[in-house]
Parts: C-alpha cells; structure tokens; sequence
C-alpha cells in the first residue's frame, strides 16, 4: 500500500497520519492495532476529520489551532488550502482530531464566529449531500417554512440556507436545501411549481461552478420587453425563429409583478446562441428587442472600466458607422458598439456607447472628442472629466459591506493620500452600491492606485481605473440626446443604465 505520514515540526509528537489507497487498505491497517512498531506497541484507529470553511483569506494553520484549542478542543493535524499564485488561504482548510469526543465538539461549532467569520464546519467523511435551489419565495418565508414545506412532503432534508436582505432582513425571494441522496432530490423536484406560501415555488438541481460557466455560453440577455410581456411569449418568438429554448426568465417587479424590460434566455448550445445573437434588433411585440450575450457582474464592471458614451451622433448612423470611424479611421480598438433607437421610428437617437480594449485605447479614443462624424461635432463628455478631475480614479467590484472609510484607509495604508472618497447610495434599497470614486492628491497618488488594480480589498479583487463619467457641469450642459437617454432608462434600455450607473 502507499502511505503518507504527518510530522509536526523537526521532532515526531508521538502521533501521525496515514492516508491509504482504498478503503481496503485502510480496513487492514486498522487490524495492525497494538502491534509492535519501533518497541512500542502502535495504536491506529479510524481518524476522524473535519472540513472548516468561510475562512479569511489571511487564515493560518495556527490560527485555525488556537481557535479550537480555545475553545478546549485538542486538534491533530491542520491543512489549509491555499491559492498557489496569490500564497492566500483559498477560505476553507481540513482538521484531524484524535479521538471521537473532539470530534463531536467540534462539530458543534458549527457558525460560530471566527476571525470575522461564521466559520463552516462537518465532517469529512460524511457523504455529500445534493443542494437543491427553492426560487419564488415569498419575502416573508422563514427557514422552518421551508424545511417544513419539504418535510411535510415525505422529504428528509439535511439543511436549509433562506438568503437574507441585510438591511430590511426580509427573504431575498430564494434559498437553498441540502438532501441527502438522489431518491430525494428527485421527490425534491416533483414538487417544481407546487404552491408554496401563496407562490409557486421554483424547484432546480444547484449548479457547480463549471456548470454555471458552461450555461453562461448558452444564456442570452433579452432587453427591450414590453412590461406585460410573458416567459411564454418570449419563448414563442425564438422557437418560431427555428431557436431551441430550454429555459426563459423575465425579470419582474417584486411590487406590480410586471417585466422590468428584460429577461434571460437558456439556448441549447453556443451554436444556438450565435444564431440567437442575430436576433438583436428585432421586432418583438412592437418593441425593438436588444439581444446580447449575458455577463457576469465582474465582466459587467471591467466592460464599463473602458465604456465611452458618444454623443451628438446623426440620427441615421449606425452601429457598423460608428465602430468604422474609431477602428478603420483612427485606428481604435473597440470591441463593442450599442446605439440607443426609438422604438417607434427606429431612428438613431443621437448618442450611443463604444467599448474599447484597454485604458491606453480609451485616452487615444477621448481625443477625438470635437471630430466632425457624418457632419458633426461627435462629443466624448469623458475627455471634459479628464481635464477637471484628472486626480479622480474610479473603484469597482466592491464588497457591499464596504464603507467609504473603508476605502480611504485601503488607499492610505498603501500610502496613498487621499482627499475624498464618494460611495453611492441606492435609492431603493438605502445600502452602498458596490463602486466608488477616490479623488487623490495629484498624478503620482493616481499612478499608484492604479497599481493597486486586482489587489485583495475586504476579501475581493478591487478594479480600479481612471475615473471617466461626465461631470456635473457636464452633464447639467448635456445636449438633447442625453435627457433621451434618461428617459431610455425608464423603458429598460440598457444602453443608458450603464452610463447613468457611472454617473
């Protein structure tokens, strides 16, 4: 057999670990109990492991120690995961205790607050339950609601997680519960669709993270919509374009219960989504329907890092004009071009967005602003920005629970001086939103937060880049097309959310 054994420091602490190849193996060696081993007479036993997660990313082994040590658990060998480019604990570690009754107390920990954290804890060894996703709750749905809403139905269930509004602590509309085998996640999903608490409750197999990615490739987002539009009619409008659907999400007002203007559509394959992807621009319902591969939220923020609004544009330009005079005629690369269109005309509203592919190609791009385009004055209000706020960076992807003295002192213990910090408030919910904007104290401070770019900030990745929306003058002086724009929010364009995010 192959074995493994842990040593702890130069010395052995007259115990150690073995891993074996197969349950077989391990069975035999637990037959060599009290047998001659070095003059002593060796004592093997089943080890019994723990598995700890939602750890700092800062988390040593000996931190982890001290905690169950603490708390008067005597632990065995401790391994933490670490990231092998970054050298951070990857938030999750494993434990070996020595006997059963450390075992059992550790187990008990199980939420209790460490480094910050509510740190995760069971067994190892215990085989892996299968989460199911519960979706259309009801915001006022509890988890004894939800665990009894399955157990009434002959469902054994191991665990129930219901995600909570931080601020109103009302049910964000979803949860999840773990089960213990297939026999009862498929009863689990015989129950797709039954009313629950006044809803019906929505019923799926939780996706790993490469299936997320694999349908992130098939997902296609739908803007747009009519506000009475229905799954069922979008879903009707692709089948009948000869597209294969396997599943349609409209977003809908929590309040009204009417389309919010867009919605998500699962395609078979990415062959499938190409041809979708033709679609865009289409007519839908009256509507003129805006059809684009979905992002994540990450992507989202870095595409907008190198977003730039166009305005005073002709009212009978282009998308294809548009990309021509920044690429073919200057030289710009970019990678993305959206114009705003009346519905009722389909007309060119007069201001559009480019995404361009780096920083470097966002300030060749921002001196074109004033260039005649198709008989004129193309505007670029980001080259305004630079020149008054040239000190100004902006910060995105962070935490929602990250104040704007948090980061203030993120920039200054890099020794970075900082004048003002300004993180947004969200008119509906009264939390921060998750970007910001630092004025610093000149060039050289701008330079080094720049170099911060990807650097851990309260656990997450911060992307920082120069700030480019508009200012308020700048905005207060806008033509015509940006006042369109506005009203183009409220119909769900999403051209004119994301620059007005940025505002």
């Amino acid at each position: 057999v192959s074995t493994q054994s842990g040593h702890c420091g130069r010395e052995s602490k007259g115990f150690g670990f073995a891993t074996f190849s197969d349950k077989n193996a391990l069975s035999e060696a637990l037959e060599l109990n009290g047998v001659k081993f070095m003059g002593n007479g060796i004592m093997i036993k089943h080890g019994k492991e723990i598995f700890c997660g939602n750890l700092n990313f800062d988390t040593t082994e000996k931190d982890l120690e001290d905690f169950f040590v603490h708390n008067g658990i005597p632990v065995g060998k401790v391994t933490i995961l670490y990231d092998k480019i970054t050298g951070d604990c990857k938030g999750c570690g494993f434990i070996n205790f020595l006997d059963e009754s450390a075992f059992n107390k550790a187990l008990k920990l199980d939420g209790s607050e460490f480094d910050g954290r509510n740190i995760r804890i069971k067994s190892s060894n215990e085989p892996k339950a299968i989460t199911i996703f519960c979706g259309n709750l009801n915001f006022d749905t509890t988890a004894n609601d939800l665990e009894r809403f399955f157990v009434d139905n002959g469902i054994p269930v191991v665990k129930v997680r219901v995600v909570y509004d931080k601020i109103t602590g009302d049910c964000k509309g979803f949860g999840f519960i773990d089960v213990l085998d297939e026999s009862a996640f498929n009863k689990a999903l015989q129950l797709n669709n039954s009313k629950f608490d006044g809803k019906n409750i929505r019923i799926k197999r939780e996706e790993t993270l490469k299936e997320k990615r694999q349908r992130a490739a098939t997902t296609v987002f739908c803007g747009g919509l009519r506000f009475d539009v229905t799954e069922n009619d979008l879903k009707t409008f692709f089948i009948d374009n000869g597209i294969q659907v396997s599943n349609v999400k409209i977003a809908c007002d929590y309040e009204t219960g009417y389309c919010k203007g867009f919605g998500f559509v699962d395609v078979l394959d990415e062959s499938a989504a190409n041809e979708a992807l033709k679609l865009n621009g289409s007519e839908f319902d009256g509507c003129k329907l805006k059809i684009n591969f979905h992002e994540s939220k990450r992507q989202r923020d870095q595409s907008r890092a190198n977003s730039l609004y166009c305005g005073n544009l002709s009212f009978d330009v282009t998308e294809e004009d548009l990309k021509n005079f920044f690429m073919v005629e200057n030289g710009i690369h970019v990678t993305k071009v959206k114009l705003a269109y009346d519905n009722e005309t389909g007309d060119c509203k007069g201001f559009g967005f480019i995404n361009v592919l780096d920083e470097s190609a966002v300030n060749e791009a921002l001196k074109l602003h004033g260039s005649l385009f198709r008989g004129r004055v193309i505007n670029l209000p980001g080259s305004q920005k630079r020149n008054q706020r040239s000190n100004q960076v902006y910060c995105t992807f962070l935490t929602k629970n990250a104040s704007e003295q948090d980061l203030k002192r993120f920039f200054m213990d890099h020794g970075i001086q900082v004048r003002d910090v300004k993180i947004p408030v969200d008119k509906r919910t009264k939390q921060l939103k998750t970007f910001g904007f630092a004025t610093l104290s000149d060039e050289t401070a701008v330079s080094k937060a720049l170099e911060l770019n990807g650097v851990k900030f309260k656990g997450q990745g911060i992307i920082i880049n120069h700030a480019m929306h508009s200012g308020t003058k700048a905005v207060n002086s806008g033509t015509k097309a940006v006042n369109s724009g506005t009203k183009a929010v409220n119909s769900g364009a999403k051209a004119s959310m994301n620059v007005l995010d940025n505002l």
